[in-house]
């Protein structure tokens, strides 16, 4: 799928309800006819568009792959001669290892925009919504708007939510209000989002990262999924106003109710502020700049909340923390205290997850429930939790339980499953029942 590790960071494909995760059910094979139908949808949103939203078309490769079988099914031929033309599309397979996620992908010598088969369920606007997020990516690198995965840590924390929510229910009421309206709930907005970022030091640039990456593409799929305006920002009011309800972590899904609420009132009073975006720019202080908002004078945060059930919303956070404790001390017990298999993470790594179920603990990692790894040392399916432990924003090696099962060139717990390339071994650990997949020597 992925080139190397900054493509890798682009997993998004992950668009809204879990689109990107691999654990899906998907009961059907790829109807052809339906996936040509669905390549025309593309092509027709992106031709509409005509370029407008990003100075080029969106519409390109594009392929759906079936998790299950591993069959693709394209809109075009690769550069390699891997795929045969079928009637209207052209189809192959994917080889083992290949991860396989809503993503930006190299293979066979042609970028591809890869979307998981849908099936037949799903309306026209979600799956057009998806499919602009998707080919976005695909683009995104040409705009100098590259792919960044910040761990936003800090949005698994009682404070850090309390004052996201708080800022999206400012930014659903200025969705939802008449321009002459607006600018008081912006600046309600904003103020609870510098807020939020005072509290944690990393918080503004790894906000901004992920909003940039994720956040805009979200965006380009509200714009050009053949909404109108207004149920353009409905939708994104509706997120900003049910995100948390949906989505047990914010750590990494946030970026996808953020983007598409500032993109959409940044083209309200600003309409080409796409033009004068950077890989490191602040959505939310465009906004103000663009409104011409004003710094709160005497109110605080504290007091702004009361006008958006900041109690309620602080007295769920608490019981939320409560609950969370439980899950951190099952989590120190695992990957901790009890006997790990250590992973190492290279440069060619490719991995894939639900951004919706993401932990993050603080002096451990950000812990996934879900995922799939290829990497030089084999594959990896993880269907209960492992920690990927970064350094300086860089993955650099997973942490799993201890294998029970050993079985040539296999390794397996109840929690995860791991197939090990010839060259490399399963080596003892720093402490009695620890291991460590090496390099063979």
């Amino acid at each position: 799928m992925i080139k190397n590790l900054h493509k890798a960071l682009m997993i998004l494909a992950m668009a809204m309800a879990a689109a990107c995760s691999t654990q899906s059910s998907y009961a059907e094979p790829i109807d052809h006819k339906a996936a040509f139908e669905y390549f025309i949808q593309a092509k027709a949103a992106s031709d509409v568009d005509g370029g407008r939203l990003w100075g080029t078309l969106l519409y390109g490769p594009m392929m759906f792959v079936d998790p299950q079988s591993r069959d693709v099914v394209a809109n075009r031929p690769d550069a390699e001669g891997k795929l045969a033309q079928q009637g209207d599309v052209w189809t192959g397979k994917l080889s083992a290892g290949e991860t396989m996620a809503n993503t930006a992908k190299l293979w066979a010598g042609t970028e591809w925009t890869m979307i998981l088969w849908p099936g037949r369920g799903g309306d026209k606007i979600s799956r057009t919504r998806l499919m602009m997020h998707e080919l976005y990516h695909r683009i995104q690198d040409d705009l100098k708007l590259p792919a960044a995965n910040p761990s936003n840590g800090h949005l698994d924390t009682r404070d850090g939510r309390v004052w996201l929510l708080l800022e999206w229910r400012a930014l659903a009421a200025a969705l939802k209000a008449e321009i002459e309206q607006q600018k008081s709930a912006i600046e309600d907005a904003i103020l609870f989002r510098s807020h939020r970022r005072s509290l944690f030091p990393s918080a503004g640039a790894e906000e901004n990262a992920l909003e940039i990456n994720e956040g805009l593409a979200e965006y380009t799929g509200v714009k050009l999924c053949g909404q109108t305006d207004i149920n353009q920002r409905s939708h994104a009011a509706r997120l900003c106003e049910g995100h948390s309800r949906m989505h047990p972590s914010l750590t990494r899904s946030f970026a996808y109710t953020s983007g598409p609420a500032y993109g959409l009132l940044l083209d309200a009073y600003a309409p080409n502020w796409r033009k004068s975006l950077k890989a490191d720019s602040d959505l939310g202080a465009m906004l103000a700049a663009a409104c011409g908002a004003k710094s709160p004078g005497a109110a605080t945060a504290q007091d702004r909340a009361n006008q958006y059930d900041g109690p309620k919303i602080m007295a769920d956070e608490d019981l939320r923390l409560a609950t969370r404790s439980k899950l951190l001390a099952d989590y120190k017990s695992r990957f901790v205290e009890g006997p790990t298999l250590t992973i190492p993470l290279s440069g060619n790594v490719n991995y894939s997850y639900d951004p919706n179920t993401v932990q993050a603990v603080e002096g451990l990692g950000l812990v996934y429930p879900i995922l799939s790894v290829t990497d030089d040392w084999g594959t990896l399916e993880v269907t209960n939790g492992a920690v990927m432990v970064r350094e300086k924003e860089t993955p650099v090696r997973l942490i799993v339980r201890a294998p029970t099962v050993f079985k040539d060139q296999t390794l397996e717990s109840d929690d995860w499953k791991l197939t090990v390339k010839p060259g490399w071994k399963l080596n003892p650990g720093e402490r009695p029942g620890d291991f460590r997949v090496e390099r063979a020597k």
